[in-house]
């Protein structure tokens, strides 16, 4: 068959499956369930569509000896032959490619990530690719061996918004360099200006590879968050976003899209999962045959494609669960440090060895610290010794509580002031000891007050003693100089 011959068949097929599109609309209707929407002139208009492609993102979309290549690029050309669609890919910036499809400019921007931010004005087709941001550091940096919670220890590199981005750029406790493009990131990391490179993994496989660095880098997290590279069309064009998801579903049931995804990305993973995927349906196949139950293997089918597409929604419900959990956790840790960083009282953690786990400023300021407490033990700075050394045992062992204790510090400046301070053991979750709090604070001026006052009242109190012995010293004085003149 002809290219030419294809083409027209690719038509015919359209037209066929418009008309039953049509003829089951009244069907649909009566069952509640939603349809595109559709006019004559909308399926005129989408003879060749537009499409805005942001070509920094190797292996998905980039351009290689002056054309445009990847992965979601063939994908999109096999699904405009599948609907007999001409597909007119035009390069540009992510940015540029969403103020184009505002425009009207575009018809779609291609493998743009999934964000509930952004189905506020975009419709999304199924997803072109799902796979995941990856935190990439030097070979011989062990910071981030937890992810997430070490990234504000360095330098972040990344691309503005990109899915990692609009995850991170809340938290104000990380310091990152943001990029336009992800091979400037991945640039900062490999010359030492960034700590970090949050991308998609096969992304900066890519780079890795394209740049013959395997021994200078590796992954401290391969699967940090859940990326979906999608289709997206401007808000309410559903029509669109049918006939995407018709033609992507054409390409991957005629083994199309797993010829481009293992000729793309070779993934051991992706493999693995096939694999498993065609041991399950040769074993379906066996029972079939063995029973020969043709009716009971379609219904079948239709029941685990069911399942499939309700397992695939629990799982992107648990991952945005997941993922607001994530940034709830964040949000109340930055909250406790700024209470802890606005109080009044110098405010320190130490764990049972007494190491120094946490230090507010107002801490750091009456101790006169001259670098970061935070790690180090407490007898190596003369205050926390003062105040924890023989108490810290006895914290942790009886859970004793050391209120309103009192002492005299010769502040750095050379002059002293008075502490008050506490000392109590924080809880596990198991109801145990598993720290001390020990929490200070300057009463200097409190205690010239309280001294003053006392020695007021001292005062006040002698002259009256003193006027009382006057008053009786008087009294018998004034009776013996009556008696004479009498």
């Amino acid at each position: 068959m002809t290219k030419a011959s294809r083409f027209d068949y690719a038509i015919l097929v359209r037209c066929l499956g418009t008309a039953v599109l049509l003829a089951s609309l009244p069907v649909l209707a009566a069952s509640g369930q939603a349809v595109p929407v559709y006019s004559e002139a909308s399926a005129l208009r989408y003879q060749i569509l537009r499409v805005a492609v942001d070509a920094g993102r190797p292996p998905y979309q980039f351009i290689a000896d002056g054309r445009l290549t990847g992965f979601n690029v063939e994908a999109i050309i096999r699904i405009g032959e599948a609907l007999g669609i001409g597909m007119a890919l035009q390069a540009m910036p992510a940015t540029a490619g969403l103020q184009a499809l505002a425009e009207g400019r575009v018809d779609l921007v291609l493998g743009r990530a999934y964000s509930p931010e952004a189905a506020a004005f975009l419709d999304f087709s199924e997803p072109l690719a799902s796979s995941s941001i990856a935190v990439l550091v030097a070979a011989g940096d062990e910071r981030f061996r937890d992810g997430l919670t070490d990234l504000g220890s360095g330098v972040v590199a990344l691309t503005r918004d990109s899915p990692a981005y609009d995850f991170l750029k809340n938290i104000r406790t990380i310091r990152f360099n943001e990029t336009t493009v992800p091979a400037d990131a991945f640039s900062l990391l490999a010359s030492g200006r960034a700590d970090a490179f949050l991308e998609d993994r096969l992304t900066a496989r890519y780079f890795i590879r394209a740049a013959r660095a395997e021994s200078r880098f590796r992954f401290a997290a391969s699967y940090w968050l859940p990326v979906e590279y999608t289709m997206a069309v401007a808000k309410g064009n559903s029509y669109l976003v049918y006939l995407l998801n018709s033609g992507l579903r054409d390409i991957k049931e005629g083994g199309i899209y797993g010829k481009l995804y293992d000729a793309w990305f070779n993934d051991a993973e992706y493999v693995a999962q096939r694999r498993l995927r065609l041991i399950i349906y040769t074993f379906t196949a066996f029972l079939l045959v063995s029973f020969a139950l043709g009716g009971l293997g379609f219904w079948w089918n239709r029941q685990l494609a069911s399942r499939v597409r309700l397992r695939t929604e629990e799982l992107r419900t648990a991952n945005d669960e997941l993922a607001r959990q994530m940034a709830e956790t964040e949000d109340r840790s930055i909250f406790i440090n700024q209470i802890l960083e606005s109080s009044p009282r110098g405010i320190i953690t130490c764990d049972a060895n007494g190491t120094i786990v946490s230090c507010n400023s107002r801490s750091r300021e009456l101790g006169s610290f001259g670098m970061d407490p935070i790690g180090r033990q407490y007898h190596s700075l003369p205050l926390l010794n003062l105040l924890l050394d023989g108490r810290l045992e006895s914290v942790m062992s009886g859970g004793q509580r050391f209120l309103f204790q009192t002492l005299e510090w010769v502040h750095g400046d050379g002059h002293p002031i008075h502490l008050r301070y506490n000392l109590y053991p924080y809880l596990d979750h198991l109801r145990k000891p598993a720290g001390v709090i020990c929490t200070f604070e300057d009463f200097t001026e409190e205690k010239l007050l309280r001294d003053r006052v006392f020695e007021r009242e001292k005062s006040q109190a002698l002259g009256r003693i003193v006027a009382g012995i006057a008053h009786e010293v008087r009294n018998p004085l004034t009776s013996i100089k009556a008696f004479v003149e009498l």
